[in-house]
């Protein structure tokens, strides 16, 4: 689904495995993602398999924790991906999926609750008690994850004078946030090759992409199938003559270009 896609959409609904990505503000109504919303879809899914996949900086405590609590109520078994960065509220988002994986240069960033208010001095106390209660429910949240004390991960939200604690890949693993980091996948369609039309470099080990390297292959084996043809003629190997005339003039030994150009397809075949 397509939810006139700003920063987030649901795809593969119905499906075995469906997708979710939040790439945007949580709570925001005009260009993020609202809980109504989320909530709304996600109920419709009905795969058994649920990735979501976060970069997102946080947003709102009330519309973070409906999606909470959507995603921990949901019968499918829910991976979130941190792709980036999941901060804030987008951070205890993650923490009700089944598994947290998070890429190696992601990072889950977690602070204090925050909030504005205009009044009297009342007012004021009132919202700082108000910001209180909250951080600490959001901190047995990361407790309920990790398995560690809700005290703790408060003062770890408090840390670097109020700033929070960030924990970037590895160290989201080390805390428990996550529970492992995403494997990297390594670049495909290239395949080593030797350049083997000089015997003595032939080790140097340059690289090249599947397509040229078959494009070579093919080359050095039309060159090759003409070679053994003129040499087959009768007369000997014509380049025979070019080697000696080569060998006389100058001093360097004679280069048996045949033998080179089978070398180096055999070379490719390996």
């Amino acid at each position: 689904m397509n939810n006139g896609y700003l920063g987030w959409r649901i795809q593969n609904a119905t499906a075995d495995e469906a997708d979710i990505d939040i790439f945007d503000v949580i709570g925001d109504p005009w260009e993020g993602i609202t809980a109504k919303d989320f909530v709304t879809e996600l109920r419709a899914i009905t795969a058994s398999k649920i990735n979501l996949h976060i970069n997102s900086p946080g947003g709102y405590v009330d519309d973070a924790l409906a999606m909470y609590t959507a995603i921990q109520q949901h019968p499918a078994d829910v991976t979130a991906y941190i792709e980036s960065v999941a901060a804030s509220a987008a951070s205890f988002v993650a923490m009700a999926a089944d598994k947290v994986v998070i890429a190696k240069n992601a990072k889950i960033m977690i602070h204090d609750a925050h909030g504005l208010a205009i009044g009297n001095a009342g007012d004021l106390r009132a919202l700082a008690d108000y910001l209180d209660e909250e951080s600490q429910n959001i901190a047995t949240i990361y407790a309920d994850k990790t398995g560690g004390e809700a005290d703790a991960w408060r003062e770890a939200m408090q840390a670097n004078d109020g700033l929070g604690t960030t924990y970037r890949g590895q160290a989201a693993v080390d805390a428990k946030l996550a529970d492992e980091l995403m494997a990297t996948v390594s670049r495909r369609n290239l395949t080593p090759m030797r350049a083997a039309a000089y015997i003595k470099s032939r080790d140097a080990g340059r690289t090249m992409s599947q397509g040229n390297l078959d494009r070579m292959h093919e080359a050095l084996t039309a060159l090759d199938t003409v070679h053994e043809a003129v040499c087959d003629m009768g007369d000997g190997c014509p380049m025979e003559d070019t080697e000696d005339r080569l060998e006389d003039t100058h001093p360097i030994p004679a280069f048996d270009l045949g033998a080179a150009i089978r070398e180096a397809v055999a070379d490719l075949k390996t």
